[in-house]
């Protein structure tokens, strides 16, 4: 695991960052400079927000084959394998599904929940990034585990397994590659992030929970 700044503050303020990781993302911290810092903050992201914008390439056959192509959908991490991949429930009425069924090269644009938006109104100064994968479908074997995930995340998703028309199936995005943008370049790391990296580090609340139990806190 990375080494990362330790930063000693009052008790309390311990308190609050262990018992509510995701305020890593929104409390004032020290600029995270490295991939291996910010992919801290990348995979409490993830687990945290539970919706984006997944992107797909539109299918030759359409008449708009080779654009972008971009839809709000849900996710949730995959808690089967803790590496980080999304997990999706997808229909394939959706654009985005005859487009990857096709090219299954895909992205999803994640940005920080709206914590501290009077401190930070600005788009610009809040983290967020864009993960690049691939997708496959989840093995019969491992729908249970991977549906437990994702209702968890989205309960008010149940009501789509009772629209059998739809046909809604359970996919995995495989994480290649991470673009994050922390903010500005001065203060906060902005690049790529190996998917070796993302897939190692440890969630943001974890990490200050270990830091707690030896008198520190970690800031990044």
């Amino acid at each position: 695991m990375p080494s990362f700044p330790l930063v000693i503050v009052a008790s309390c303020v311990a308190g609050s960052l262990a018992a509510a990781p995701s305020t890593l993302l929104s409390a004032p911290r020290l600029g995270e400079k490295t991939p291996e810092e910010a992919a801290v903050l990348a995979r409490q992201m993830v687990a945290d927000v539970g919706f984006g914008s997944f992107s797909t390439v539109m299918r030759d056959e359409s008449d708009f084959g080779g654009y972008p192509f971009s839809s709000v959908d849900l996710y949730a991490e995959d808690c089967s394998s803790k590496t980080g991949d999304l997990i999706l429930f997808l229909s394939p009425l959706e654009v985005n599904w005859k487009n990857f069924d096709k090219n299954n090269k895909v992205s999803m644009h994640i940005s920080e929940k709206g914590q501290d938006s009077e401190k930070s109104p600005d788009p610009l100064f809040r983290p967020r990034m864009t993960i690049l994968g691939s997708m496959e479908k989840v093995e019969e074997a491992e729908e249970k585990t991977v549906r437990d995930c994702y209702m968890n995340k989205h309960p008010e998703a149940q009501a789509w397994e009772d629209m059998p028309s739809h046909k809604f199936s359970w996919y995995r995005m495989k994480v290649e590659g991470v673009n994050w943008i922390g903010g500005f370049g001065d203060k906060h790391y902005i690049g790529m992030i190996e998917a070796a990296v993302y897939r190692s580090a440890k969630k943001g609340g974890e990490e200050a929970r270990e830091e707690e139990e030896k008198g520190n806190v970690l800031f990044v």
